[in-house]
């Protein structure tokens, strides 16, 4: 979502089991930012200049991580969004996968009504969740995944092309 970068700074480093990456970037805009809803997106000019900080910390334990992402888009002239939010993999054995993300997003959309009507300068906060379990042997296979966005859910680091709705998802086999 960096579109026209003007500067920009990234550092990654690993200490044992901590691993983190940081992206700093200046960007003149341009190009589009996705407008989600709960049934379809529309997109916008992103016709202003941002300073975009996106950062992840994760810690594996075995097999399995934890981690924890932010971003933040600061909006010249007015406006920004900020993501937060903790995610995991949890592997008990070989066959058996737990993985989940719950994010939280705050957002000011920027004074520009000329380039979206939802630009008001109005203030969003929501969350974002997922969880899938999945199991996976020499006869079986099944899937399973839970998704939760709220209507105010913003990602403008991100692709979140839609929010407003919760599904839940299964499937299964055998071989």
């Amino acid at each position: 979502s960096i579109t026209d970068p003007a500067w920009g700074a990234r550092a990654t480093g690993k200490f044992g089991d901590t691993g983190y990456t940081v992206l700093v970037a200046h960007d003149d805009g341009g190009g589009s930012v996705i407008i989600p809803g709960p049934y379809s997106s529309s997109f916008a000019n992103q016709d202003f200049e941002s300073t975009v900080a996106i950062g992840r910390v994760r810690h594996n334990i075995g097999k399995s991580f934890v981690s924890f992402l932010g971003t933040d888009r600061e909006i010249e002239g007015g406006g920004y969004n900020r993501v937060y939010g903790p995610d995991f993999q949890w592997r008990p054995n070989d066959h058996e996968t737990v993985t989940g993300q719950l994010l939280f997003s705050n957002t000011e959309t920027p004074n520009r009504p000329d380039l979206a009507a939802e630009w008001d300068g109005r203030k969003m906060n929501s969350h974002a969740g997922e969880i899938r379990y999945g199991h996976n042997d020499r006869n079986w296979d099944w899937f399973t995944l839970y998704r939760d966005y709220g209507d105010g859910f913003r990602a403008d680091n991100g692709f979140v092309p839609q929010v407003g709705y919760r599904e839940n998802y299964v499937e299964g086999g055998r071989t």
